[in-house]
Formats: C-alpha cells, sequence, structure tokens
C-alpha cells in the first residue's frame, strides 16, 4: 500500500512532484514513503521534502486520530511537508488539530485515493491488475534506507551517495 499512497500524493500534489521511495519496514521512523515537490522556476526555484504516511483503515473500525497524524507532523523539518494516505477517513478532532495548527499535512482520504486511483486507471488505459502490478515492481525497485533529505539532491533508492574509490591505487 504504501507504493499505491506514494502515487496517490505525487498525484494531489500536482504536476512537479516526483516520487521518491518507499522506507524499508525497520525503522522508518513512523514515515512510509519520500516524494518531492518542486516550486518556483529557474534560478528562484525550490525543492520541498515530502515525507508521508500510509495507513491501511476500514472506516467501520474507526477513524484516524490525531495521534496518528502526529507521528508524521512530529518529523517534518522546516520547509518539509506531510502526506498522510489512508483507505478510511480522519477524525473531527485530527482535522481540527491540522487546519487549527497550521501544520503542512495533506491529509488524503479513501475517496480521495479511490478517485486519483481511477483519474490514473483512466490516463494510463491500464487495468487495476496491469496498474497493481507496475505499483508492485516500483515499490520492489524503490526501497530505501536514505535519510529523507536526499531526495532533493537527486539520489534515487539503491543509489550510492557517495561514489567508492578504490583503495591506495587499487
Amino acid at each position: 500500500f504504501e507504493g499505491i499512497a506514494s502515487l496517490v500524493a505525487q498525484r494531489c500534489l500536482g504536476g512537479r512532484a516526483t516520487r521518491g521511495w518507499v522506507t524499508r519496514r525497520s525503522g522508518d521512523g513512523g514515515i512510509d514513503f519520500v516524494n518531492r515537490l518542486d516550486v518556483g522556476v529557474g534560478f528562484g526555484s525550490l525543492g520541498l521534502v515530502v515525507l508521508g504516511q500510509a495507513k491501511l483503515k476500514r472506516p467501520d473500525k474507526g477513524s484516524v486520530s490525531g495521534r496518528e497524524l502526529a507521528r508524521v507532523v512530529s518529523r517534518l523539518r522546516r520547509g518539509w511537508i506531510g502526506a498522510f494516505v489512508t483507505t478510511g477517513v480522519y477524525s473531527r478532532e485530527a482535522q481540527s488539530e491540522v487546519l487549527g495548527d497550521g501544520f503542512p499535512v495533506l491529509l488524503i482520504n479513501g475517496r480521495r485515493l479511490a478517485d486519483e486511483l481511477l483519474k490514473e486507471l483512466d490516463e494510463t488505459g491500464l487495468s487495476l491488475e496491469q496498474l497493481l502490478a507496475r505499483e508492485e515492481q516500483w515499490y520492489e525497485q524503490n526501497q530505501s534506507a536514505l535519510a529523507p533529505e536526499h531526495v532533493l539532491s537527486g539520489v534515487q533508492a539503491g543509489q550510492q551517495i557517495w561514489p567508492t574509490t578504490p583503495a591506495d591505487g587499487q
């Protein structure tokens, strides 16, 4: 689901958003994916880190709480934004907290998730099975333990940050 959530967050953020990677399960600190949002053009442009959380939640089993949103908010640094994608809904308190405190977190509920996936199917001409297979492959190829800020340097999942050099002229 984390790969699908990354795709949907990218779509919701618009044309200048790109996908980075999904975090490895252990030690992810509550962050499931990292994307990038570019704003501005030319010399005045900048990239923003998008920290994402994906939560499978049945609406009949409760809603996403403010406490669950707080995990993402607590990991944001100055200038970063969050994206929280769920198959369920957000509690009234969680929504009020995000709005009232001005947290830079994009809330994507199950309805918006479904709408964006339907648009993706329509735009690409893929079947649901093909889309899921494509996203499973993307997920497998884009797992990383990189620190989120590396998404700003264009580093990709699986890529070395520092080039290796032969030791002692070997």
